[in-house]
């Protein structure tokens, strides 16, 4: 089912079929023991409308991997079942280090631009043409932009991260509603040697750049890994303030039941957002809102020897805590306006959690948690 699309025709895509590499796995860095508390002292709370109230969801968004290793059939067959459950947005991770992986020089009209830009066009095509809305998330450096420390390190330069963003938001103006800035910012999995202060820097760089590429998009601070409000504080001292239209985290609550309150202050915690969220209204920010732009749980058995960061859940739980996570949210924390699953099909990665978090298996069949979000797309969204 292709819904009506909303921005004209897309002139030309590429047909380069590039190899594609991996952006962003859930949740980070395994938590450490000490910021996973066994639930021994947790409460419940509530997650059903009141008797006569309307339940009124986010928009319901998926993590896609199209720039990953799938054929174009499956990138196809994917995005329509993700159309039929009801899904709004997308969420795409691009890798600045693909797009641009050598150094612009004056005389290069594209300013460096080449390699996957092909490939992104027409995963970016496919998507806007179903009518979904895009979110990107842009990061990963060029060997170039930071004397070859590694992609996950910042560039030397903010600007150079910046001028890209501006050439990538003007490229794509009509298909991309929000460009994230970096992914999960707080974990050395995904942004080495700098913390908040670099972080905050390379966000206010980047925010004037976007919105000069397309003044109607969206800059969304990158989802942290868990309800990070330590750092999302540190940004706020550092200058991050304006800097972003959107604030994002990525609230995995492990195996457990997001209907479980919080026992500490771990940020390991689905509810943990309203410390983010106090974090903001301190700093003049409560009219921003904030987006999850991940959170799942994953599909797979556990042995005595799992570590509890890393256990699984049965498919029936999946869709419960699906279903509980909109609820809650769409109750206790209406300054939340969108929830992106993590991800929309299972993965390959070798790793048994990272593989087993979609909606949809590896051959697009669906989990029970797909049919659960239609139904609950179709009564409350």
């Amino acid at each position: 089912m292709l819904r009506a699309r909303r921005n004209g025709v897309v002139t030309a895509v590429g047909l380069a079929l590039l190899p594609a590499a991996g952006w962003v796995g859930p949740a980070g860095a395994p938590a450490p023991a000490a910021a996973v508390t066994a639930a021994t002292t947790t409460t419940t709370v509530p997650t059903g409308p009141a008797a006569g109230v309307d339940l009124r969801l986010p928009a319901f968004g998926a993590v896609y991997h199209g720039m990953w290793d799938m054929t174009w059939r499956q990138r196809s067959r994917l995005l329509d079942r993700l159309d039929r459950i009801g899904t709004e947005w997308v969420r795409i991770g691009v890798q600045w280090s693909l797009i641009q992986p050598d150094e612009p020089t004056a005389d290069d009209p594209g300013y460096g631009m080449k390699w996957a830009v092909p490939k992104a066009d027409r995963v970016i095509e496919m998507a806007d043409r179903r009518g979904f809305k895009v979110s990107v998330t842009f990061l990963r450096t060029p060997a170039w932009a930071n004397g070859g420390r590694g992609p996950t390190y910042l560039p030397d330069d903010v600007k150079t991260y910046a001028r890209a963003a501006r050439w990538m938001a003007h490229r794509y103006r009509d298909q991309v509603q929000a460009w994230e800035i970096w992914n999960e910012p707080n974990s050395d999995n995904h942004m080495r040697g700098g913390r908040a202060p670099r972080y905050a820097d390379l966000l206010c760089a980047a925010y004037p750049a976007i919105h000069r590429g397309d003044p109607t998009t969206r800059v969304v601070f990158g989802g942290t890994a868990g309800n990070a409000w330590g750092f999302v504080a540190k940004a706020y001292e550092h200058g991050a303030a304006g800097c972003f239209d959107v604030l994002a985290t990525h609230p995995y609550n492990q195996d457990k039941s997001p209907r479980l309150e919080p026992p500490n202050d771990k940020r390991w915690w689905f509810q943990n957002i309203r410390l983010v969220r106090r974090v903001m209204v301190r700093h003049d920010d409560a009219a921003t809102p904030v987006w999850f732009t991940e959170v799942g749980w994953s599909t797979h058995r556990n042995t005595p020897s799992t570590p509890s960061w890393k256990r699984g859940v049965t498919r029936a739980e999946q869709a419960r805590y699906a279903a509980q996570a909109l609820r809650i949210t769409a109750r206790e924390y209406p300054y939340v306006r969108k929830l992106f699953w993590y991800s929309a099909m299972n993965e390959r990665t070798g790793d048994l959690e990272n593989d087993n978090f979609g909606l949809y298996t590896r051959d697009l069949r669906p989990k029970p948690s797909a049919t659960r979000v239609r139904e609950m797309l179709r009564r409350h969204g």
